[in-house]
């Protein structure tokens, strides 16, 4: 009988020790796994959606497709870039801060530093905020408007885009001739790039 009680001492310690190991290497388990989550939830929030289909005015269409801008065709690609050099040379006050807001995330960020200091210095975006036009006719001159380059294999493409912008508010005055030459990449299309391309050369 003394015998007896005397080994469930040592085993009772045994199990306890076991259950405390295993409770530790459960715990670190579990906080393993919580860390993992936050992080996969983290990427997952942050990451722009991507998205394939776009038409001119960022409405999306359909999802994004392996290599997609490489699969661009010239027509696709002038098509998105007449969007936002539409979108960089808006003269509406209606729309005039969303266009900048498409034409800034679609630009490098040293071509965007530069573009937003000098919007800032001469109050360009105020001044059609308040003076610009609520009715636009934008034209392009198809003769002076096209693609100049298109590498699918370095996902790379110049363009030029002349543009006669009338403002309709006083019955049309004077067409005004505006031009603009982009250098860009072609990008995944995504939430925040919906036309898929990041300038990297910009002159009007």
């Amino acid at each position: 009988m003394n015998s007896n009680i005397s080994e469930a001492v040592p085993l009772r310690q045994d199990l306890l020790k076991s259950l405390r190991r295993t409770a530790w290497i459960g715990w670190s388990v579990a906080a393993i796994l919580f860390i993992v989550v936050l992080v996969l939830v983290g990427v997952l929030v942050l990451r722009p959606t991507p998205l394939m289909g776009v038409d001119e005015n960022g409405n999306v269409v359909g999802q994004v497709v392996f290599d997609e801008p490489r699969l661009r065709s010239s027509a696709q690609i002038l098509s998105d870039m007449k969007g936002l050099a539409r979108r960089c040379m808006t003269v509406s006050k209606i729309s005039v801060w969303d266009d900048m807001e498409v034409c800034l995330n679609h630009v490098s960020d040293d071509i965007r530093n530069v573009m937003l200091e000098t919007y800032e210095a001469t109050g360009y975006l105020t001044r059609i905020e308040e003076y610009g036009c609520e009715r636009v006719d934008f034209a392009f001159n198809d003769k002076n408007t096209g693609l100049t380059v298109h590498n699918r294999s370095d996902y790379y493409v110049e363009g030029v885009f002349e543009a006669n912008v009338t403002c309709m508010d006083m019955g049309g005055n004077k067409p005004e001739n505006m031009k603009l030459s982009l250098k860009a990449v072609l990008v995944p299309k995504t939430t925040l790039n919906p036309l898929g391309i990041k300038v990297i050369e910009y002159a009007d």
